[in-house]
Parts: structure tokens; C-alpha cells; sequence
């Protein structure tokens, strides 16, 4: 009906699907936990290469990272690093902080992302130079959740993040 130029057209589209993007990982997380709750969500331990996972996530928000004008910088113990754990839902957790990182950042400022090895276990550190997020985290009930508050987030939502997630141990192979 015209009440869109045709030269918007392309950029309501890419934001329509962003918008699709996000909600479709939103209804997964909450059907996640849901399983989790339910005791129906199981952990697929399996060997995988951290690092690599991390280059892809970083890789996976360039358009991003470039729109704000970031350096970003990736420091790991090693070009690989095999583990063992649930792939998916380490590729969801590092997803979604690194997601809020580039979000949070200010323009121009820094991203890294640190692997270290740290006595037989992996330490995975995000950092930015935004003004940060106040947090707390508080367990939920005797389902196994802990809920991570912003203090102040854009959207107002909470993030529930399952307490097996962040607790289950991941074994350098």
C-alpha cells in the first residue's frame, strides 16, 4: 500500500528478521528449561573444541561488531582446546553473553573473549568496555535454575540460565 518506500524496504526487512531471530531463540530457552524442570533435558557429553566454537560465535556477530566500530580480541592458551561437554548448551550460554557484550559495548571500545586452561578445567571470560550491568544471582525454587537479574536491562527482561549449565564441569581431553 506504499506506506514503506521502497528504498526501507530492505532494512524493515532485516530488522523484521532480527526481531524473528531473537524471539525463535527466546521460545527455545524457555522450552529448554522447561525440559530441564521436567527432568527431561539431558546433557550430550561428547568431545568438542572450544576455541573453535568461540571463533565461530565472534564470527557470527561481525555485522555487529563492525556497526559499533569494536576491536575485538581473542586470547586462548592454544589455537585448540578440546573438552568434553554438552556442545549445545555451551554454544547457547557463550552465545548469549557474547550477544549481550556487543550489545553493552560502547562504540569504538574493546571485546575479548579469554579461554584459559585453569587445573584441568576451562575458564571462559567475556569482557567489554561498556558501562556494565549491575547484576545478582539468586537460586529459584528447588528446580535447579538460578535467575541472573540486570540490574537495568533494554528490554526488561530476566535471564533464567539453567544451574546444571553453569555448574557442570567441562574436561580438558
Amino acid at each position: 500500500d506504499g506506506a514503506i518506500p521502497p528504498e526501507k524496504h530492505e532494512h524493515y526487512l532485516r530488522v523484521i528478521r532480527d526481531e524473528v531471530q531473537r524471539l525463535s531463540r527466546l521460545v527455545a530457552t524457555l522450552l529448554d528449561i522447561s525440559r530441564i524442570q521436567a527432568g527431561d533435558r539431558k546433557f550430550v557429553m561428547k568431545p568438542f573444541d572450544i576455541c573453535e566454537m568461540a571463533r565461530q560465535i565472534i564470527i557470527s556477530f561481525e555485522q555487529k561488531i563492525d556497526a559499533k566500530g569494536l576491536e575485538v580480541e581473542f586470547d586462548a592458551d592454544g589455537d585448540n582446546i578440546l573438552v568434553n561437554g554438552d556442545h549445545d548448551a555451551i554454544y547457547q550460554i557463550l552465545y548469549n553473553i557474547c550477544d549481550n557484550a556487543v550489545k553493552f559495548s560502547r562504540e569504538r571500545g574493546l571485546l575479548r573473549l579469554s579461554i584459559k586452561n585453569k587445573d584441568k578445567k576451562i575458564a571462559v571470560s567475556v569482557y567489554n568496555e561498556g558501562e556494565g550491568i549491575p547484576y545478582r544471582v539468586r537460586e529459584r525454587g528447588s528446580g535447579g535454575m538460578v535467575k541472573v537479574i540486570a540490574g537495568y536491562s533494554m528490554d526488561g527482561t530476566d535471564i533464567f540460565v539453567p544451574k546444571d549449565m553453569l555448574t557442570a564441569a567441562v574436561e580438558v581431553l
